[in-house]
């Protein structure tokens, strides 16, 4: 594949979602009261959820009082894409708070600020009557404060994974408006429960990176979302294409982006867009997530543009590429016919030889038999005074260096007296 794909949660990372049977996916849409029903088992979908009620263009107000906001200059290269619709450039990409934008683009969603504490130490016990995981939360009231999901905290953070997911399997039971819950036969941590209706419903208990640990303090929290920050700076400076989706982004490298934004601008139809795509291996065939840049393409003039500069821009590397080429080869081709001889022990007078055939062959045209002669001893002759002051000078430190040893001996020799 030549594009680079990721799904991306609520802070910035990698992220799935088990919840129920039938969910519609509104914690990934961030739409609607439904998704009280993903989080009343699956605490980590709260996590997710819940910075997603808030629009995009607002942001987390708190976050940015207490972090601040901090941009980039303006970035000439590389191309971004929202929800299949072309963002013109320059870039600049801010941090604000603890979210990271491209213009005006939410492209990741930091950390929720402030932080909420997943840890449970007391036991919520037995639950209330009448009270089921698939109730309404109240108005007002955060979903991670329901039973259900402080019932479950509390068990995986107490106690082995298999004995938490059985106690909880007994506290279901224990709900009035459950005909019956069973176990998965294959995947024991599954349940399924039988309403009052009738109606099945699976719920999955697993337990979410950091949910039994201390939130992270202000620190790592201001570090990974300038890192965030770094990250698409570097993205859009190496000229690369990030097709930016509610669940992810699709990132395009820079040598395959004439050709991606080619097959974009090449058709109005959107089956034909995404059989080029597809055939260009630029997207996986069936992608429903990232197939939106083929289904909801938007351009610009700008775009076009672009791409044009693009083209001549990897026109002139390649020429400029061919030409180096061809210097190599015509460099290895380079052969001397009639090599000059070593001047050093055949021509009493080699540099002036070497010099006069230079010219000769140059004049004639004849680059190829041209060779510079090797350097010879008479090069490297010094005057005959400069040898006799080195001589001399080397005579006198040999005559002190004997009179000091000399020295030396005679006063050894009087402090140990005349010998017996």
């Amino acid at each position: 594949m030549g594009q680079v794909m990721h799904e991306r949660g609520a802070d910035g990372g990698a992220t799935g979602h088990p919840g129920f049977d039938g969910c519609p996916g509104c914690c990934r849409r961030g739409g609607g009261r439904r998704w009280w029903a993903c989080i009343s088992v699956s605490v980590f979908s709260a996590v997710f959820v819940l910075p997603c009620a808030r629009a995009e263009n607002e942001g987390n107000v708190e976050a940015i009082r207490r972090f601040g906001v901090e941009r980039s200059d303006p970035i000439n290269q590389g191309f971004l894409f929202h929800r299949g619709a072309y963002i013109e450039a320059p870039y600049v990409v801010a941090r604000r708070g603890l979210d990271v934008y491209v213009n005006h683009v939410l492209v990741r969603r930091g950390a929720e600020w402030p932080p909420y504490d997943y840890r449970v130490n007391e036991d919520p016990g037995a639950p209330p009557p009448d009270v089921s995981p698939f109730d309404p939360v109240p108005k007002g009231t955060d979903p991670r404060d329901t039973y259900w999901s402080r019932k479950w905290r509390y068990l995986s953070g107490h106690y082995k994974h298999a004995t938490a997911v059985t106690m909880m399997t007994e506290a279901y039971r224990k709900c009035s408006k459950f005909r019956e819950v069973v176990q998965d036969a294959e995947r024991p941590d599954v349940l399924i429960v039988t309403t009052e209706s009738g109606r099945k419903q699976r719920i999955s208990h697993w337990v979410a990176p950091g949910e039994t640990q201390k939130p992270p303090d202000e620190g790592q929290l201001l570090k990974s979302a300038k890192e965030g920050k770094f990250y698409y700076e570097q993205l859009l400076k190496a000229g690369t294409a990030i097709s930016s989706v509610h669940s992810g982004e699709m990132i395009v490298p820079k040598r395959q982006v004439p050709q991606f934004l080619e097959t974009l601008l090449a058709t109005q139809d959107k089956t034909l867009r995404k059989e080029q795509l597809e055939a260009a291996r630029l997207l996986r065939p069936g992608d429903k997530v990232f197939g939106v840049i083929a289904a909801d393409f938007k351009a610009s003039g700008q775009l076009a543009e672009r791409l044009e500069a693009l083209k001549k821009a990897e026109a002139a590397r390649r020429l400029a590429n061919a030409l180096k080429r061809e210097a190599r080869i015509a460099m290895d081709q380079v052969r001397v016919d009639d090599p000059i001889k070593d001047p050093a022990f055949l021509d009493p007078e080699p540099y002036e030889a070497g010099r006069s055939e230079i010219q000769d062959a140059t004049h004639a045209g004849q680059v190829e038999t041209v060779r510079t002669p090797k350097a010879t001893n008479r090069q490297f002759e010094r005057p005959a005074w400069i040898v006799a002051l080195w001589t001399a000078g080397g005579l006198l430190v040999l005559v002190g260096v004997g009179l000091g040893v000399r020295a030396t001996i005679r006063r050894f020799a009087a402090r140990r007296g005349p010998a017996c």
